[in-house]
């Protein structure tokens, strides 16, 4: 069980591609998507604690409970993350501005 204070990020992969004949193949991909989703947070300077609460409160304002594990949610939400790198202080507004409406 989580602290209040603590957080939990999950990724959602399809099954259709992690099978015993694409072991190999699918932990290179799952692996680039974790890296690439990091990369992405981190250079939109939304990676400290504050930042990551922020976050998670804008995508699920966003797109909506349970957005995570929609596939078509998740590629928009990472679509976002990589179209805000070409002004990441607007962005990083934007969603400081969507948190502070909707959390405590």
């Amino acid at each position: 069980m989580l602290n209040e204070s603590e957080s939990l990020w999950l990724a959602h992969f399809s099954d259709l591609h992690y099978s015993p004949g694409n072991l190999a193949e699918s932990d290179r991909c799952f692996g680039f998507a974790v890296e690439n989703a990091i990369d992405l947070v981190a250079r939109l300077e939304l990676d400290s604690e504050e930042g990551a609460l922020q976050l998670k409160a804008f995508a699920a304002a966003t797109f909506g409970r349970g957005w995570s594990k929609r596939p078509h949610d998740v590629r928009q939400f990472v679509k976002e993350l990589r179209t805000a790198l070409a002004n990441p202080l607007a962005f990083r507004e934007q969603v400081a501005t969507i948190a502070a409406d909707v959390l405590p």
